[in-house]
């Protein structure tokens, strides 16, 4: 069709910008995110959720379960302290003190309750368990830091009988756990008096440490300390464990989930949105633009015209007597004839024009990149491919055309509105033939 290409190669260069611009004009805009990218975008929102919950909850739980273990270790070596002393204070203290020439340190409830201590952290390293004072015996179990501030507090109300804290960051966490200890009337044969120390003790110990004690005054605190780095070692443990099952279960139910959704939702919606694009779009008898399309259309080719200094026109057309046809085949034949000029159209424009169906038997071809002149000469083209169509029925169809230039910052409804008064001078001089406006 050459008559209809006057611009050659200059031409050809602009035709992918139209077709953009027709695109983004047949979407309403730039083209949308779809609805299964939505959806796995909710869906993934939804998994990474899903997995946070799970594995902060696991947390929680593994954390307050490491708690109850560290403390119910504690409190369990506190438990074999307090036996050792009672079984030393019972069955030991009263046989081993009866010689007064010899000092058995097994003898005192301290040392027994320590040193078992010490054999069973043997196989436990980590824990350890001290009796201290503030003026002990030996310098080495004198009360530090926690330890000398419970003993403090223990001395300030009587009523209380346990001490717990949590210290120390890291590998250096431990769980502290402290009874105070109280001088009985026992204790005080040889803490109540440096006169009163038995002379083996004084000799192994000397006499002027852990003296003046009273009945019932806290002399001191067990003191059981338990490490928490294993414990928190087994909680990341877990909570490695529990991130790796949600992920895959999660990614398990992602999979699935997309799938479903897609088949269910995703496939009728995007259906139903194409049905809905062509409703507002098309004409569903010719299968062309509808005046609405065409407007959208017009007005993007219009910019690009003005962008590119290129010419822009407009061809409309009109089926002659069509009325007539109308009332003497029937509707449903004016329908058929519509619907082949539909085919007509579409085969005899370029890639980049579009032709719309205005209303009724009018219809509208835009035309970017051609003159006046050239315009006209591809309105007579149609003029003669719609004459020797033969329709259905075999009916014999002619049509007027009028062509009009688009001027630079005319709106495009006059220039629509000038190929119209062209179209009425067609039908005018005897239809069947195409005028230009001027």
């Amino acid at each position: 069709m050459s008559v209809h290409n006057p611009l050659g190669a200059g031409l050809a260069r602009t035709d992918s910008r139209i077709t953009a611009c027709a695109r983004q004009a047949t979407t309403g805009g730039p083209v949308p995110v779809s609805i299964r990218a939505r959806l796995n975008l909710m869906l993934g929102v939804m998994t990474v959720l899903g997995v946070a919950i799970s594995c902060g909850w696991a947390g929680w739980i593994g954390s307050s379960q490491a708690l109850d273990e560290v403390q119910a270790q504690a409190r369990q070596r506190m438990a074999v302290a307090q036996a050792v002393r009672q079984f030393s204070e019972t069955e030991l203290r009263e046989l081993l003190s009866a010689d007064p020439l010899r000092f058995h340190a097994a003898s005192q409830p301290s040392f027994a309750a320590n040193t078992v201590l010490a054999y069973l952290h043997q196989d436990d390293p980590g824990a350890d368990y001290r009796e201290v004072a503030l003026d002990p015996v030996r310098s080495q179990f004198r009360a530090l830091g926690w330890e000398k501030t419970a003993i403090e507090a223990f001395r300030a109300d009587p009523a209380l009988t346990v001490l717990q804290a949590r210290e120390g960051v890291g590998a250096a966490e431990r769980w502290w756990l402290a009874r105070p200890l109280r001088a009985e009337a026992s204790c005080l044969a040889c803490h109540g008096g440096a006169a009163q120390r038995p002379q083996a003790m004084a000799e192994i110990y000397g006499r002027e440490h852990s003296l003046g004690w009273q009945p019932g005054q806290v002399i001191g605190a067990q003191v059981v300390s338990v490490p928490m780095a294993p414990a928190w070692a087994r909680v990341r443990a877990g909570l490695w464990r529990t991130l790796a099952l949600s992920l895959s279960i999660m990614g398990l139910f992602f999979v699935l989930l997309n799938f479903g959704l897609y088949r269910v939702v995703v496939l009728p919606l995007q259906a139903h949105s194409d049905s809905w694009r062509r409703l507002a779009s098309q004409d569903m008898l010719t299968g062309l633009a509808n005046r609405r399309e065409f407007g959208k259309r017009a007005d993007l080719a219009m910019r690009w015209a003005r962008r590119e200094q290129q010419p822009l026109s407009v061809v409309v057309l009109d089926l002659d007597h069509f009325k007539a046809l109308n009332d003497r085949f029937g509707h449903a034949e004016g329908d058929a004839v519509l619907h082949a000029l539909g085919q007509v159209l579409q085969e005899a424009i370029r890639p980049l024009d579009l032709p719309a169906r205005m209303g009724g038997e009018e219809f509208a071809i835009l035309v970017p990149g051609c003159t006046l002149d050239s315009a006209q000469r591809f309105a007579e083209l149609l003029r003669y491919k719609v004459e020797f169509t033969v329709f259905p029925k075999g009916l014999a169809v002619t049509a007027s055309l009028g062509v009009a230039q688009w001027r630079p910052g005319e709106p495009f409804s006059a220039v629509l509105e000038r190929a119209d008064q062209a179209l009425y001078q067609a039908k005018s001089a005897g239809r069947n033939t195409v005028r230009a406006a001027a």
